[in-house]
């Protein structure tokens, strides 16, 4: 059975710091932003799925500290009107866990590992490429479920209009299907790339379709 999301964060900031009130305030920080209102998609249930792909794949991982980190601050700030909100959780992860202690290393792959996820483009680090990979594995469910997703996102964007929302997620799905591969390693690759690319070609399909009739 997994632990529950407090559990895995308690547990992985006692590694660095015995301040049980730090833990508790940092976790409530974070629980907090994931569970604020215009959140549908990017919630602690997607915090969840991140943190047990990476523990089931932390034989392929070095460390696996930075990763849990990462897949709890990447989308700390989510705000759909701006286009720094990867930047600004990577700087609230870096502030956060160099309060607690947590080594120069880890801090950076950690950071380094959010800033990533601003365009999901293969890096040289195995590590990130592991994570961008776990943060994409919603594409390539089964379509009752990616179509779930897209709602979501879609609610998540309930602020635009549909001529608005179709452009910028036509542009955003364009980019990740003429990509070589969706995902960076060949683990994810070959799980998941093949029915990420229906998915996005049925998904083009009827965004095509509402411009038509809008």
């Amino acid at each position: 059975m997994n632990k529950p999301l407090n559990i895995i964060w308690k547990d992985i900031c006692s590694l660095y710091t015995n301040n049980n009130d730090t833990i508790s305030t940092l976790w409530s920080e974070v629980e907090l932003a994931h569970t604020a209102k215009g959140r549908y998609y990017h919630t602690l249930l997607h915090v969840g799925h991140i943190v047990s792909l990476i523990n089931s794949h932390k034989d392929h991982i070095n460390n696996i500290n930075a990763l849990l980190f990462a897949a709890f601050y990447h989308d700390f700030v989510y705000d759909t009107t701006s286009n720094n909100n990867e930047k600004l959780s990577a700087e609230t992860a870096k502030e956060r866990l160099t309060k607690i202690g947590v080594d120069n290393e880890t801090v950076r792959l950690c950071y380094d590992t959010i800033i990533a996820t601003a365009n999901h483009k293969k890096t040289t680090c195995n590590d990130t490429n592991i994570f961008l990979d776990t943060d994409l594995t919603i594409l390539g469910q089964e379509q009752r479920v990616y179509r779930e997703y897209t709602n979501l996102i879609r609610s998540e964007y309930a602020l635009y209009t549909d001529k608005e929302y179709v452009t910028g997620r036509l542009k955003h799905l364009k980019d990740l299907i003429t990509r070589d591969s969706i995902y960076h390693t060949s683990i994810f690759n070959y799980k998941y790339q093949d029915k990420a690319v229906e998915n996005i070609k049925q998904e083009i399909k009827l965004l095509k379709n509402i411009t038509r009739t809008t």
